[in-house]
């Protein structure tokens, strides 16, 4: 990239671990405990966005009190088991600790809310790579974007903007990127696509990360 890149940022889902089995799995048996009449087979489920927003495109529903019982089912049992089905993407853990080995500093930045995060990272043994973790519920009310949780990480950890490195799968990390004006790589094997957004840097595995640097 030309210069050294002192702080990475990494999305979690779809760029660090595949979460998909566990979402999926906790996204249908809440539509069959809410909804049973809904036939969840037909059903195409935007893994990426917060789960409200995943349920209302799936189902088009718009209806927050069915909407609220379909996100608190979904947390019952993601929370309780979903989350277990997770799995690390190849080669994460050893880019991690070659960026740690040579002084980098490393953060996440997700929608994931915290409780299933700090289920996940220590069950993968990632937790001890990162500086800080920022949810989208790690404050009250929650952010609204990934615009605003980027603009906090970057002031709460004096993080120079020049020296930062957003590295996610989806247009949302693009754009909160682009907002706070810093570096952005794009994960081609995520949940996310970054169709018709040009002149950016993107990445078919996590270990291809190091030739960028």
């Amino acid at each position: 990239m030309g210069k050294v890149i002192k702080s990475l940022i990494f999305d979690l889902d779809g760029t660090l671990v595949d979460s998909r089995a566990g979402i999926l799995d906790s996204l249908k048996k809440a539509v069959m405990v809410v909804l049973p009449q809904q036939d969840v087979e037909y059903l195409h489920f935007k893994i990426g966005p917060p789960i409200r927003e995943i349920m209302q495109s799936a189902l088009g529903l718009s209806d927050e009190i069915k909407l609220a019982a379909l996100e608190m089912a979904f947390r019952s049992n993601y929370d309780s088991d979903g989350w277990k089905m997770v799995s690390i993407y190849p080669g994460v853990e050893e880019v991690l600790s070659q960026l740690r080995q040579r002084g980098s500093r490393l953060f996440i930045l997700t929608n994931k809310p915290q409780e299933p995060t700090s289920y996940i990272l220590p069950y993968l043994g990632l937790d001890h790579y990162f500086e800080g973790i920022l949810n989208r519920n790690s404050c009250q009310p929650p952010f609204r974007d990934k615009v605003e949780m980027l603009m906090f990480l970057l002031v709460e950890y004096h993080i120079e903007r020049g020296d930062a490195l957003y590295i996610g799968d989806s247009t949302e990390d693009l754009d909160a990127a682009e907002e706070c004006q810093v570096g952005f790589i794009g994960i081609e094997y995520g949940y996310g696509s970054f169709s018709g957004r040009k002149h950016m840097q993107l990445i078919r595995s996590f270990p291809e990360l190091m030739s960028k640097l």
